[in-house]
């Protein structure tokens, strides 16, 4: 045993795997190693929970999880470690935790257990990854639906039905309340259940309406000094019902809540009027049994509580009063009530909104009542009573009147509170009213606003086009909810709610084509609130195919980069979508995406690096797991390109900055590169190939310039035909080169020096040394298989490595060791043999998936410059005499100089 645990201490993930399961199997055979207190078996159990290797976090989970199955006592001490791990980086560890919480719930009835276990299991319902969402909900499912369904469809009230039913709802009242992402998951829970492709959903139901009615109950009955939820948390939970399946109330019930919402006295009444409040507004449209006694006391409770009403409660109420109306078909008093707001609001437009805090109170007031009724109520049928108040208003549309009576607020010389707070007036009218945004001086005062400096406006203005943008999908998702193929049932229907053209279409495309260049740039320019915002918005554009795809496609993929998980979240979840609808469209954007992801982590995330440390994640990764849902030649492409990219010509090498702007680039290239999770080892081979060949082209014209201008090594001029080149031509001129050249060949030498240690990684990573050693080589049947990573190779030294290289501008001396050491490592091979030259070239050319043959008709491929370890490489120009034949030379080379290519002139004369 005690070898055992050490061998999970192990450096080597495969060792530590293999041990894992070795001890699973003694666990079998001998349980009592657990009771066992000499030995730290659970520790080092915990401790590879946490392991890099998701391999090993797996074989860790399903030791637990036999732990667990010999000794259920350890529950307890377990499942919170388990709940850690439930948000696991590595989907089959997601799921594994799930199936491990399922079985420790069904064993355990203690309830915060069972809540903590739930809450973590309800955050996993949105998962990106679908099979471990839809796993989730079919946990729950079997958790909290399936047991109850007998106890259900019976009619009789039981002592143990109503018991049964009364934990059951503490349990869901006190989960919903322990988190808004527990509460914002039930939602979704409750309607994928409730959905007519879910097998048991009839079944389903009748335990939802005995859930609802067993928590309107718990609310009556319900005493402050119980150990169970109180009224609020059980109100706030029949809030996701009613939103989910309003069907599932009474009308009975909604008389039950009444009182709740009659006297509003203290704050902490406040949570509890909300509510029933969320209640009302969502149910009532879907009762026709309604008494209208009871809705009409429901109004004069809610018109007497205007008045007390926060700004946040304000529009369910009117939502509530207008549903109201509808019903006992009365409009007139709501239609007075604003039309009186709106005239106060109309007679404080000449007053000093900054002069004193009682006259911005009193219209910030009346503009909140005005953003919450003149967004739900159409006053149409009722504009006499406005004409009454406005004589020289002779329109007919009421909200024209609100948005000219209103807009003076929003003028530069207000205070910043009261043109924020009419700002948002406007846009929560417009979401009701999308034509309005359409006019000139609503239009102006958004573009002002982009244009200015006051991010509070700008966050203002986003939130209003992004909630306008989710009602036009809500639009049109509503009429997709009917299934195509019951059009003679429901065409009208689907026709109706999203086919049919109405007057506000084409308001999200003007919007879009006027205002996405302001909210791309707003987009990139931080990790705040306003890029979340703007995040949205560029995502519902792209779905809603507003704007061509290439137009947002870069944006998507810097935002990808952020590490602020929602913005990199929406970026991934629309790029892959696009991706997968236009894989040639990003084809050609792609180069252009990854700078501008250099320059957002440059500028706003504050780190030019490629990837993070602890653990070396790519910052490209999303970017690089959407490639490789596509063809797998799109992804050479994108790698072959970004080489090229890095690529540089020397004469033309931008030095400025520090470090230089292309050598920080490069740097965020090559280390994406060095920690992409690759498929295929032909992909990882021609990637290799495009980085050897940019070393051994560009790598040899600085090589050269460091050898004559920095080692003082100067070559005797090209003699003329028929001479040959003898060893006392060579004059060794000692001459000093200037810093700026100096700095400018240091620069990049520093960048092919990134590259071939990415190179150099890459085949340590991915275990393709040994066909360099000449051991169990790669052969072309091997290209297609999947890549996998050698164990005990770590990035440390990869990223030391970097950080060293990239220091090498600090000082003179740093310059000239790194240009030395340059010119070495082109010159000197501290590898081991290389494979043969038609090995690699025919590795070569079927990784890139063609041939491509030479000039001179020898197809073999460019070999990387090395060629024997310790020793130098083939001199580049051999000692001997002209040929009589004139062909192209490249630089000339004698024994004492050391070059950087891995052929002779004899092998290869046409330098070019």
């Amino acid at each position: 045993m005690n070898t055992l645990l050490n061998s999970l201490t192990s450096d080597s993930a495969s060792l530590k795997n293999r041990g894992l399961k070795s001890v699973t199997q003694l666990l079998e055979s001998n349980p009592s190693i657990l009771d066992r207190k000499d030995l730290p078996v659970l520790q080092t159990f915990f401790r590879c929970l946490s392991d890099s290797s998701s391999l090993v976090r797996d074989s860790a989970l399903n030791l637990i999880g036999k732990c667990l199955s010999i000794k259920p006592t350890m529950d307890r001490n377990i499942y919170s470690r388990l709940i850690q791990r439930s948000g696991d980086s590595a989907a089959s560890v997601r799921k594994r935790c799930i199936k491990l919480l399922k079985d420790i719930y069904q064993r355990n009835e203690e309830q915060d257990m069972r809540s903590g276990i739930a809450e973590a299991l309800l955050q996993r319902m949105t998962d990106t990854e679908d099979s471990v969402s839809e796993l989730s909900r079919h946990t729950f499912e079997e958790l909290w639906f399936m047991p109850y369904i007998g106890l259900a469809s019976t009619q009789e009230l039981s002592a143990k039905k109503k018991i049964a039913f009364e934990n059951h709802v503490a349990l869901i009242a006190k989960t919903a309340n322990r988190g808004s992402a527990a509460s914002l998951a039930l939602e979704p829970l409750v309607k994928s259940l409730l959905s007519p492709d879910t097998k048991n959903s009839a079944a389903i139901f009748n335990v939802c309406k005995e859930i609802v009615a067993s928590m309107v109950d718990a609310v009556i009955e319900n005493n402050s000094n119980s150990a169970k939820p109180s009224s609020a948390s059980y109100l706030q939970t029949l809030t996701v019902f009613a939103k989910a399946r309003p069907k599932l109330f009474s009308a009975k019930q909604l008389e039950v809540l009444r009182p709740y919402i009659q006297n509003l006295q203290i704050s902490e009444d406040r949570p509890v009027f909300r509510a029933v409040l969320v209640i009302y507004r969502w149910v009532f449209p879907y009762l026709s049994t309604m008494q209208h006694d009871f809705l009409k006391a429901v109004h004069k409770a809610l018109l007497e509580s205007l008045p007390k009403l926060a700004k946040m409660d304000l529009e369910e109420a009117a939502l509530c009063l207008w549903t109201i109306d509808s019903v006992i078909k009365n409009t007139a008093k709501l239609a007075r009530m604003a039309s009186s707001v709106l005239q106060q609001l109309h007679n404080s437009r000449g007053d000093d909104l900054g002069s004193g805090q009682q006259v911005a109170q009193k219209v910030s007031r009346l503009l909140n009542i005005a953003g919450a009724f003149f967004r739900v109520c159409d006053f149409d049928e009722e504009n006499g009573l406005f004409k009454e108040r406005f004589p020289q208003w002779d329109g007919k549309s009421v909200v024209s009147l609100v948005i000219d009576v209103i807009r003076p607020f929003a003028a530069s010389q207000q205070p910043t509170a009261i043109r924020e707070l009419t700002l948002e007036t406007i846009c929560n009218i417009c979401r009701s009213w999308p034509k309005q945004y359409l006019r000139r001086d609503i239009s102006n005062i958004i573009e002002g606003i982009f244009r200015s400096e006051d991010e509070r406006l700008k966050l203002t203005v986003l939130v209003g086009i992004r909630d306008l943008f989710a009602e036009e999908e809500k639009r049109s998702e509503s009429g997709a909810e009917i299934a195509v193929g019951e059009g003679i049932v429901n065409g009208a229907e689907r026709l109706g709610k999203s086919l049919q053209a109405n007057e506000n279409d084409g308001v999200a495309t003007t919007i879009a084509q006027q205002f996405l260049q302001y909210i791309l740039r707003i987009a990139l320019a931080s990790q705040d609130d306003r890029a979340v915002t703007a995040a949205h918005i560029v995502a519902s554009v792209n779905r809603q195919g507003l704007v061509h795809p290439k137009e947002t496609g870069v944006t998507l993929i810097a935002l990808e980069t952020s590490p602020t998980n929602a913005i990199a979240t929406i970026a991934f979840q629309e790029h892959r979508n696009l991706n997968q609808k236009h894989e040639s469209v990003f084809d050609k954007e792609y180069m252009r995406a990854v700078y501008e992801a250099f320059v957002y982590q440059k500028d706003v995330v504050k780190d030019a690096r490629g990837a993070t440390a602890q653990p070396h994640s790519p910052k490209l990764r999303l970017t690089f797991e959407v490639l490789k849902l596509g063809n797998g030649k799109a992804r050479k492409k994108f790698l072959a390109n970004m080489v090229s990219r890095i690529n540089f010509d020397l004469s033309k090498l931008d030095t400025a900055g520090d470090p230089p702007l292309h050598l920080l680039f490069s740097r965020f290239c090559v280390e994406n590169l060095a920690f992409f999770d690759y498929s295929r080892v032909d992909e990882i081979l021609h990637l290799l190939d495009c980085m050897e060949k940019t070393v051994g082209t560009t790598g040899t014209g600085i090589a050269h310039a460091i050898e004559t201008e920095v080692q003082n090594v100067h070559l005797a001029p090209q003699l003329a035909e028929g001479e040959t080149y003898l060893q006392n031509n060579i004059a060794a001129v000692m001459n000093s080169v200037d810093d700026q050249r100096l700095r400018q060949l240091t620069a990049g030498s520093m960048i092919l020096s990134l590259i071939w240690e990415t190179r150099t990684f890459i085949r340590r990573l991915w275990g393709l040394q040994k066909q360099r050693e000449g051991k169990n080589k790669t052969t072309i049947k091997d290209l297609n298989k999947a890549a996998t990573k050698a164990q005990g190779v770590s990035g440390d030294r990869y990223w030391e490595k970097t950080s060293e290289i990239m220091s090498s501008l600090d000082s003179r001396e740093t310059m000239l060791q790194q240009c030395r050491s340059f010119a070495e490592l082109l010159s000197i091979d501290h590898e081991v043999k290389v494979a043969s030259d038609d090995e690699e070239a025919d590795l070569v050319k079927a990784a890139a998936g063609y041939e491509t043959p030479s000039d001179d008709g020898n197809s073999n491929g460019s070999a990387p410059p090395s060629t024997g370890k310790g020793r130098k490489r083939k001199s580049s120009v051999s000692l001997i005499s002209t040929p009589s034949k004139p062909k192209k030379r490249g630089r000339p080379s004698l024994n004492k100089r050391k070059s950087g290519m891995g052929v002779s002139l004899q092998e290869d004369v046409d330098w070019d």
